[in-house]
């Protein structure tokens, strides 16, 4: 196993069994961060491809002030976002978002799995950036900095996002609950 500095130097000298041994290394890791944010096997695998050619023919630039990781991560991200918006395709597991909404224990399972559709379908009406946000936040456990690092948002814009697309959730979940609490009754 190589390190970060042989990888980056090998790579930058066009070797080929480097680069392979690169793609093994941090394959799970890239093809993990495209499908969080593509949600479909086949189109995760296609950004993480393309994430790979992006680092191969951009590693020139990795100024190695941060983590080689991190910036694996940057240009996976950004490709995952530039593949939805050009095939305007997005879905997110969004399990874990139920922490977002009022909890209730009013038939608390029947309640969790309703409550936990109706968050996925509405993930999916929001702009893919702050869904992306949002997941990275909640599901990768970013720090503010770290998302800064690679969405090039300031902290004030991330917290900005954070919080409308949270209200905007609220609200949303709110509306249609009462709908159908109306129309039950």
């Amino acid at each position: 196993m190589l390190t970060d500095k042989q990888f980056i130097s090998g790579i930058m000298l066009k070797d080929e069994k480097v680069f392979e041994m690169f793609v093994n290394q941090y394959k799970d890791y890239v093809f993990t961060i495209c499908h969080n944010i593509i949600k479909d096997h086949a189109k995760a695998e296609e950004a993480a491809q393309d994430t790979f050619m992006k680092v191969f023919k951009s590693i020139q630039q990795f100024n190695q002030e941060s983590k080689l990781s991190s910036w694996i991560y940057k240009i996976a991200y950004r490709t995952s976002l530039d593949y939805i918006k050009k095939r305007k395709h997005y879905s997110v597991d969004t399990s874990e978002y139920t922490h977002l909404t009022d909890k209730r224990s009013i038939d608390k399972e029947f309640h969790h799995k309703e409550l936990t559709n109706m968050i996925k379908q509405l993930i999916t009406e929001l702009d893919p950036l702050d869904a992306a946000v949002l997941n990275l936040f909640y599901f990768e456990q970013k720090s503010m900095n770290e998302i800064q690092g690679i969405t090039d948002l300031t902290v004030t814009n991330i917290k900005t996002k954070l919080f409308r697309s949270r209200k905007w959730l609220r609200k949303e979940i709110g509306s249609r609950l009462n709908t159908e609490i109306d129309v039950l009754l």
